[in-house]
């Protein structure tokens, strides 16, 4: 099986940061376990790239969702890399996220 490298780009970074520090403000806890499973699970990615669904509005992208967090990854398949884009928490419009 082909394994992928995982790099985030420093929107989603940022991105990560932010939605810690929306979510601390109400419980610490929360934050530091809703990170840590984000994480997680974009690394897991490595082996199963596919494993999440396609972004409907943008299917160049694919949508992982973390609770109340959505994830957006690119995959390139030409140089097996999977790029984490963006993350959007809870209520937050993702379009606005995007930029669009």
């Amino acid at each position: 099986m082909k394994k992928y490298d995982v790099k985030w780009l420093d929107t989603a970074k940022e991105d990560l940061k932010n939605v810690a520090r929306y979510v601390y403000q109400y419980s610490p806890s929360l934050a530091k376990k809703l990170t840590q499973e984000i994480r997680k699970n974009a690394d897991g990615l490595k082996e199963r790239p596919r494993k999440y669904p396609e972004f409907e509005r943008i299917p160049i992208l694919r949508k992982m969702v973390v609770q109340k967090a959505v994830v957006l990854y690119f995959i390139h398949e030409d140089i097996g890399r999977v790029e984490i884009y963006h993350i959007a928490c809870g209520g937050q419009d993702v379009d606005k996220v995007l930029g669009k």
